[in-house]
């Protein structure tokens, strides 16, 4: 062999082995997760210590007890990956995914005209009056890139639009803060939810700005997995704590994620969702703007072996009722909700009135989860599976040309429509509300818990505690001043008519009369309370002896 030769060869050795050395030491990004993520069989700080150990560079630090959120985003090389398996078999590791707004531009203003009638436009969308609303003001988690609290959309709302929170993910490379938009995106998200012009759902609500995006430009791509789950994490650890409060109706939520990875799905950003779910929050999320399959993204295609598919993933539609040639499709895809060329709030501009017109499942993730909060702010009692249930039932649903979605949800074309002034009642069931209350579920209707001698079925009709003993002020109340007679008492809205109250009346214990119901009224007078409202029967006058009782049928 030559000198030459030998030289040639050397040479090729050498670009071979930098090769493979500059591959594997080349750092790519990771979410990892214990198997079991409960602080006491895996403690955040000893995950973050082995990483570290491992020669790991961590940039998403997500810590959040209440909703077992440990979890974090690492930069490792390959040999680093290698070691850090061998430390910690029971890690769950995959690759960070990167995320984008599903947004876009368009050509034509339309919606939410769209969703307020069975059949076409009339140029006019008409919300429920407020006093249908209901009393409770539900969380509405807007997992995005900021909001821009300002915009009119908001402001203008007055007190039915609360500012109620933020949060930017940790590490994520962000210095705007959260009630502010740079990407001209997550602004558009809330007020297609509740915005005062634009909004789907304008009942009173709490808006809360949990920012995954960073600073445009700062990250190579929009944004990662990591730092989505970061936020839904810490959204689903504020919506557990606000369930400690007195109210038990204090923590309904809804979780509107408007995003979707490029290249395939995340397990560990499915997982996250799965949790939100299970905590008790309705989870909206988009369909997808890629013109395929939504099974084969993140979150449209996250899925729980035992309840099935747990997201309600939204799809755009035209002003046609068909389906938008870039929205994605398929089985997973439950609902359809204007998404081409819709007018929407802008965060971008002089002013904080701008509005632009864009397409993008985004929006109609945004339709729909305005949707969710409205009933919602009627029953705070309701599941997710609940509210699911409801926005796809197909009796409730307007239904798009044979076709026009093409796969569509299970071949059938289902449309978002929204009542123009009722919002439907959905039953708190005994047994939940025992559940809610820490009580045995199983304990009969007749039995008394606290044994005040009210039965577990009238505290239940009358929105009381079945563990603590009755204050005497929230018993029914019957009250004569000889000229006059009224039997009151307290009704819990979460009945709705699957219960009926009757009150009686009698002047010898033997023979009953019926109040007629539709002269019972509410007690306007009376404080409020939570999940009801006192109403009066009036009783006639007549004889010397007056006596009252009260009867709960249909439990």
């Amino acid at each position: 062999m030559t000198p030459a030769n030998q030289i040639r060869l050397l040479a090729g050795a050498w670009l071979l082995w930098a090769c493979i050395t500059s591959t594997s030491l080349a750092q790519q990004r990771y979410m990892i997760e214990p198997a079991d993520p409960s602080p006491a069989v895996a403690p955040h700080d000893q995950l973050v210590q082995d990483v570290l150990t491992a020669g790991g560079e961590i940039y998403v630090d997500v810590d959040f007890p209440a909703s077992n959120g440990n979890l974090v985003g690492a930069l490792l090389t390959l040999p680093q990956l290698q070691d850090l398996r061998q430390r910690r078999p029971d890690l769950i590791i995959v690759q960070d995914r990167l995320l984008e707004p599903a947004g876009g531009g368009g050509p034509v203003a339309w919606s939410p005209d769209r969703i307020d009638q069975r059949v076409g436009l009339d140029t006019l969308y008409n919300p429920p009056m407020l006093e249908e609303c209901g009393e409770y003001r539900p969380f509405i988690y807007v997992c995005d890139t900021g909001v821009l609290g300002a915009h009119s959309e908001f402001a203008s709302a007055g007190s039915r639009v609360a500012l109620a929170g933020s949060y930017i993910a940790g590490l994520l490379p962000r210095t705007i803060p959260a009630w502010e938009d740079p990407w001209n995106h997550g602004t558009a998200v809330a007020a297609c939810a509740i915005g005062e012009l634009t909004g789907a759902g304008r009942c009173p609500a709490n808006l809360v700005s949990a920012v995954c995006y960073p600073d445009p430009g700062a990250l190579p791509g929009a944004t990662f997995a990591s730092y989505a789950a970061d936020v839904i994490y810490w959204s689903l650890n504020e919506h557990r704590l606000r369930g400690f409060d007195d109210d038990p109706f204090n923590d309904a939520s809804v979780l509107i994620f408007a995003s979707s990875t490029t290249g395939g799905t995340s397990a560990l950003l499915d997982l996250a969702i799965q949790r939100a779910y299970l905590g008790g929050m309705s989870v909206v999320v988009s369909a997808g703007n890629d013109n395929m399959d939504a099974s084969t993204t993140s979150p449209a295609g996250a899925i729980d072996g035992l309840l099935g598919d747990i997201t309600l993933t939204v799809a755009a539609s035209t002003v046609a009722d068909a389906r938008w040639s870039l929205s994605n499709f398929g089985s997973r895809v439950e609902l359809f909700a204007p998404g081409e060329g819709v007018l929407v709030a802008s965060s971008l501009g002089p002013g904080v009135s701008n509005c632009h017109v864009v397409s993008g499942t985004s929006y109609s993730v945004g339709y729909a989860g305005g949707a969710a909060a409205r009933l919602l702010a009627q029953n705070p009692w309701a599941s997710p599976e609940e509210v699911k249930d409801v926005l796809t039932d197909p009796s409730g649903l307007t239904f798009g040309p044979s076709g026009a979605f093409g796969a569509g949800v299970n071949g059938v074309p289902r449309l978002l429509y929204v009542h123009p002034s009722e919002i439907e009642c959905i039953p708190l069931e005994y047994g939940e509300w025992m559940n809610l209350n820490g009580a045995n579920s199983d304990s009969p209707v007749d039995g008394d818990e606290d044994c005040d001698g009210l039965p577990n079925g009238i505290e239940y009709a009358m929105a009381l505690d079945p563990l603590e003993i009755v204050d005497p002020e929230d018993r029914p109340e019957f009250s004569s001043d000889g000229n006059s007679a009224s039997l009151r008492f307290r009704r819990a809205d979460y009945l709705c008519d699957k219960v009926v109250f009757e009150a009686q009346w009698s002047t010898d214990l033997i023979n009953w009369t019926a109040v007629p119901e539709s002269s019972i009224v509410v007690d306007d007078d009376a404080p409020c309370f939570a999940g009801g409202s006192w109403v009066v029967a009036p009783i006639p006058v007549g004889g010397d002896r007056l006596f009252a009782r009260l009867r709960v049928s249909g439990l």
